[in-house]
């Protein structure tokens, strides 16, 4: 079974799976304001507490895009709280904001995994995330041989620790399986099973397939 991570679009290969998630990305907080935030609670409470949705997000910190930055913490916060409630993982947009996220990370408890998704940072910064609880999901990056920093990443997490998938590339989330065992020197079908076991223990039940 094929888990693909986070995709925008339907399932790309025969078998695979793709989790659904709810919440206010960060390009669209600009959309919002701050008197809006108990009707975003409202929804996100509802949205997110539907059986159907597996995670909340994606949500998140990007300093190129969106509102102010200061908005995009409390929106992100918001989301955080609502997962905490609905005891969901949170699929995490971050760009360019990696150090505020480690901060916001350490501010409380958090009893919920979050997950960035696209991760290309290098394996320094996917083990200080790993060790806190924000776990890492590969995707069209490690395609590329040039990519060092990602590849170097993922084969730091190792099989056992990370997610892959496809975002909005239109690849298919088997060509990134294969990238991916020949980057740890494994079989697809060791990665397959590995991260269907890690995403199982991600959301705490076996999906129905």
């Amino acid at each position: 079974m094929l888990v693909d991570f986070h995709t925008h679009l339907l399932p790309t290969a025969e078998g695979s799976i793709a989790p659904r998630s709810f919440g206010i990305h960060p390009w669209q907080s600009a959309s919002f304001s701050e008197s809006d935030m108990p009707q975003i609670l409202s929804a996100l409470s509802d949205g997110c507490s539907q059986p159907s949705i597996t995670m909340v997000g994606e949500c998140g910190l990007d300093k190129l895009r969106g509102a102010s930055f200061d908005f995009q913490v409390s929106l992100f916060q918001l989301h955080l709280q609502v997962a905490e409630t609905v005891g969901k993982p949170v699929v995490v947009h971050c760009v360019r904001a990696m150090e505020q996220l480690v901060a916001i990370r350490r501010q409380r408890q958090w009893q919920r995994t979050w997950v960035v998704h696209g991760f290309t940072g290098s394996s320094q910064q996917a083990l200080q995330l790993d060790r806190i609880g924000i776990g890492c999901s590969f995707g069209a990056a490690i395609l590329n041989p040039q990519h060092h920093k990602a590849i170097a990443a993922l084969q730091q997490l190792g099989k056992d620790r990370l997610f892959l998938e496809t975002d909005d590339s239109g690849l298919s989330i088997a060509d990134i399986y294969v990238a991916a065992a020949y980057w740890l020197e494994i079989t697809v079908e060791e990665l397959e099973e590995a991260i269907f076991l890690h995403y199982c223990r991600l959301i705490q039940h076996i999906p129905t397939l």
